[in-house]
């Protein structure tokens, strides 16, 4: 999905900024909540909340968050499109909530989801799939990317993506 990527893109809680190699753009502005992983970037770089970005409306032709929106207690989606341009892509991959490994961590008393790395707030397929089109996604395991296109609550994780229309 990255590399669907065009234009201005705002990478959203880039971290250590991974996926601007993968991204066919030569305009992405990364924004992270912690300055250690902005310091030392040359390029564009934004120390924001991504709950209330610093933007004027309809300025991004994509937006990307991974591995975010599980971090934010608000909702950050409408924020998301509220910065993007009309026919702009938006992909936010996070964490499933029912995911099936999860579910099985649970049972043998294992860490899920939403006992690690900060994560305050998890989401289901219902949840995401009112914005556009969801694709479950198992880590290491690409071989059943097909499958979880059409069983995406069967993911580990969800990544959600869609046009704007405004």
């Amino acid at each position: 999905m990255a590399r669907r990527m065009t234009g201005l893109v705002i990478d959203i809680g880039s971290g250590e900024g991974i996926y601007r190699d993968f991204m066919d753009t030569s305009s992405i502005v990364r924004l992270d909540i912690e300055m250690r992983f902005l310091d030392g970037d040359e390029g564009y770089c934004v120390l924001a909340d991504a709950a209330y970005l610093p933007f004027i409306n309809s300025i991004f032709e994509g937006v990307w968050a991974c591995a975010l929106i599980e971090h934010v207690a608000e909702e950050t989606i409408p924020e998301f499109i509220r910065v993007s341009k009309p026919g702009g892509n938006i992909c936010v991959l996070t964490p499933n909530k029912y995911s099936p490994k999860d579910i099985i961590r649970k049972f043998f008393g294992r860490s899920t989801w939403i006992d690690r790395e900060g994560h305050v707030r998890l989401y289901t397929v219902c949840n995401l799939i009112k914005y556009g089109k969801v694709y479950g996604e198992i880590w290491g395991l690409p071989f059943l990317d097909p499958i979880l296109k059409f069983f995406p609550w069967l993911g580990d994780t969800i990544m959600l993506h869609f046009t704007v229309v405004k």
